[in-house]
């Protein structure tokens, strides 16, 4: 456990220009950056594994940035009224876990309820999926090539593309317009 420890600090102090950058993207000022970067460590520390790709690490501290920025707006909600965040009961954003990850920043009342919808369709569509398509998505959404996914998966590549295709059709028969923005 300690060398996973060690391993995953030599990793962050690798990443941490780049990470500190995210959480800057992310905050409104210096002190909100310092809060965002201690809960990317943070989740960093608990969640990853010293063979994640950077790009991986750096989509996680992604997340938490707009896991954080969604927390804060929760908070707004009951803290500051007259903002008029309207969160649903169904969205409830920590059941939603490796979903989270195609939250946006979201820097007004409306965008965070736009947000919080998307993000719900989101569930609901990959809730109808299969088991492997699931995992196949988790693993795409956590930044990881066809290669990589086929390793982990212990499959030839040419079936992963195959799977990545499928998991397109289901998108597309569950809804025609997903994606085109």
């Amino acid at each position: 456990m300690d060398n996973k420890l060690a391993a995953l600090q030599e990793r962050i102090i690798k990443l941490d220009r780049n990470l500190k950058a995210i959480a800057g993207s992310f905050a409104g000022d210096n002190l909100e950056t310092d809060d965002i970067y201690g809960a990317i460590v943070e989740d960093i520390l608990t969640h990853s594994d010293p063979n994640d790709s950077n790009a991986r690490i750096l989509t996680r501290a992604k997340w938490v940035c707009g896991h954080y920025n969604d927390h804060a707006l929760v908070v707004a909600k009951h803290t500051q009224p007259e903002l008029d965040v309207q969160v649903s009961e169904t969205d409830d954003l920590d059941e939603l876990d490796w979903q989270e990850t195609t939250m946006k920043v979201t820097t007004t009342p409306e965008n965070a309820v736009i947000d919080a919808e998307t993000q719900a369709m989101i569930a609901r569509v990959v809730a109808t999926m299969e088991p492997r398509h699931q995992q196949i998505l988790r693993l795409l959404v956590c930044g990881n090539s066809k290669a990589e996914i086929a390793d982990q998966m212990g499959v030839p590549r040419p079936r992963v593309s195959q799977l990545i295709k499928d998991i397109r059709n289901t998108i597309t028969r569950i809804d025609p317009n997903f994606g085109m923005a």
